[in-house]
């Protein structure tokens, strides 16, 4: 039988000791066993590595040969994620923050797509884990043909521009120069846009997989709206 691509699972690390073995635990427990799982110390001054060195000794020393740890000094959210992107050597590129979590069976589901159609960017829907409620959302269905709209969709926020809800082939990064926005805030969008535009084929799974934690208030999306205005703004003009 044929096996299925293989994936990459990137992890930046900062300051989330309290969420860190919930997040672990969700991505290395994962149904599927052609992942490679890279967690990127972005210079955490907290336990948050020695509470996922922790777990991996307890439960995943089995998965040791697939776990790669960068440790790095402290650059933000998309430097991290590129050094993740850098080392990766899966066929398709996931990125997970990590004080939200995962299904167990997201990969498995999302490869068995990814066979079907081979598609450059697979898109899937999240659970937006707020205070006193959950919600499930996700971007509507594009089709190959309606790549135009979908950018369109993502500069006007009628997209989402998350991506952690996408699933990007790795050769989208390794075959184009994709910009990784120096600040944190609005970052998704800026790669997001590149990466659909890169794309010749999209697949869409509508069911959710991917619990964004929304109640996290030292989050860098949780910043005042000044701040967030900051940011987004000096990416825009880099």
């Amino acid at each position: 039988m044929m096996q299925g691509p293989s994936f990459t699972i990137v992890v930046p690390i900062y300051g989330v000791e309290k969420y860190i073995r919930q997040c672990a635990d969700s991505v290395l427990g994962q149904t599927y066993d052609r992942i490679q799982f890279v967690f990127v110390n972005d210079g955490t001054k907290d336990n948050s590595m020695s509470v996922l060195d922790e777990l991996i000794q307890e439960k995943y020393q089995h998965l040791k040969s697939s776990i790669q740890i960068i440790n790095k000094e402290n650059q933000g959210l998309p430097a991290a994620r590129r050094s993740g992107v850098e080392v990766a050597t899966g066929d398709y590129i996931l990125h997970v923050d990590s004080d939200d979590w995962v299904e167990l069976d997201m990969v498995e589901r999302i490869a068995q797509k990814a066979s079907e159609t081979d598609a450059d960017l697979i898109c899937f829907k999240v659970f937006k884990e707020e205070k006193n409620r959950t919600r499930v959302r996700g971007d509507r269905k594009y089709t190959n043909d309606q790549k135009d709209i979908f950018l369109r969709d993502l500069m006007t926020h009628k997209a989402y521009g998350y991506t952690v809800n996408k699933c990007a082939k790795r050769k989208l990064y390794t075959d184009h120069k994709v910009h990784f926005a120096r600040f944190g805030m609005f970052e998704d969008v800026f790669m997001m846009t590149q990466l659909v535009d890169y794309a010749q084929s999209y697949a869409h799974i509508d069911a959710p997989f991917y619990h964004y934690r929304r109640t996290n208030n030292e989050s860098f999306t949780r910043q005042k709206r000044p701040m967030k205005r900051l940011y987004a703004s000096r990416n825009m003009l880099d």
